[in-house]
This record gives C-alpha cells, sequence and structure tokens, in this order.
C-alpha cells in the first residue's frame, strides 16, 4: 500500500491498483477495478475541488463517467486501514485490498 498526502489530501494506492482519495480525513472518491466512484455527499467547496481534480488525472471531467455513493460505502472500504500522519508513506499490507473479511474494495463493488 503506497499513502501520499499533500494539502489535506491524500491518494491510498493498494498493491492491486485500486485507490481512494481522502479529503481532510473523509474517503471522499475511488478507483476500483478501473471504475471511478465519488461520494453522493457534499463536504465543502474545497473537497469538492479535491474530487474534481482528482478525478480529471483520469481523464474524466463528466459525471456520466463517475458512479456516485453514499458516503457509508467509502467509509466502508477503508475499514481497518490507518492513515499516517507523514508526507509520503510506502508500507507493505499483507491485503491487496483495505476492510475486515469479505469486506474488501473489490466486494464493495
Amino acid at each position: 500500500m503506497q499513502v501520499q498526502c499533500i494539502k489535506q489530501q491524500t491518494e491510498i494506492t493498494f498493491s492491486n491498483g485500486d485507490k481512494v482519495l481522502v479529503s481532510y480525513g473523509q474517503p471522499v472518491a475511488a478507483f476500483i477495478r478501473g471504475m471511478l466512484y465519488e461520494t453522493t455527499t457534499h463536504w465543502s467547496v474545497t473537497t469538492t475541488r479535491h474530487i474534481n481534480g482528482w478525478l480529471c488525472r483520469f481523464g474524466t471531467a463528466l459525471s456520466s463517467d463517475v458512479s456516485g455513493r453514499p458516503q457509508s460505502w467509502f467509509d466502508d472500504l477503508l475499514k481497518g486501514v490507518t492513515l499516517p500522519d507523514t508526507e509520503t508513506v510506502i508500507a507493505d499490507n499483507n491485503n491487496s485490498s483495505p476492510g475486515n473479511g469479505n469486506n474488501t474494495l473489490a466486494a464493495l463493488v
């Protein structure tokens, strides 16, 4: 698992290539098995800017290319994952995806 923290936004990349964007401590967008997801909860103008900028990195600016999910879905994605306070951390993780038991990124899609 690789974690990169930049200006109140964190991107978590798992060994299987799945990614989760965290803004101000809240998971708000994800790239899972080639599909893009964003929270349907409106947090703030800045978090919206973080989400839109992150989604553009995948070559999409159209909401039709992104599936909305409730915030609880995103919260479940990172159950059991502890985010470090450091700028960039690369850690070995036996799980290629976050979650507990069957509650992995692939299982939630």
